[in-house]
C-alpha cells in the first residue's frame, strides 16, 4: 500500500515543499507511519509531537540537516498543521505498545 499524502491545508504550504522546509516535510510525512496518526490536526498536534520525541528518546533523531541530526521542533510540527496521509490512527496505548515490542526486539538482537 503506498503512502498518500497532502499538504494543500497547511497554511504556506508551498513553503513547505521549498529546498528550506522540504527535508522536514518529508521526514513529517513519512513520520505519520511511525507515530501512527495520519494527520496533524490544532487539536492534536501536541500528541503528534509528543510521540515523535518518544521515537525519538530511544531510536534518535528522525532528520538529518546540512550539521548532522535533527530533533523534530514542536514548531515543525505546528507549521504542518493541516498534513494529512492515508495512515491509520492508533491509540497512545496501541502506539506506546508497539514502542516497547521494538525495544524488546532490539534488546534480543543485542
Amino acid at each position: 500500500m503506498s503512502l498518500n499524502w497532502d499538504i494543500t491545508n497547511c497554511n504556506n504550504w508551498e513553503e513547505l515543499k521549498s529546498d528550506k522546509e522540504w527535508g522536514i516535510t518529508n521526514t513529517l510525512i513519512w513520520a505519520t507511519m511511525s507515530v501512527d496518526m495520519g494527520d496533524i490536526t490544532e487539536s492534536n498536534y501536541v500528541e503528534f509531537y509528543s510521540r515523535i520525541k518518544a521515537l525519538e528518546a530511544v531510536f534518535g533523531a528522525l532528520a538529518n540537516g546540512p550539521d548532522g541530526d535533527y530533533f523534530i521542533t514542536i514548531q515543525d510540527v505546528k507549521k504542518r498543521i493541516g498534513l494529512a496521509t492515508n495512515v491509520s490512527d492508533k491509540t497512545t496505548h496501541q502506539f506506546f505498545k508497539k514502542i516497547e515490542k521494538q525495544i524488546k526486539e532490539q534488546l534480543a538482537n543485542a
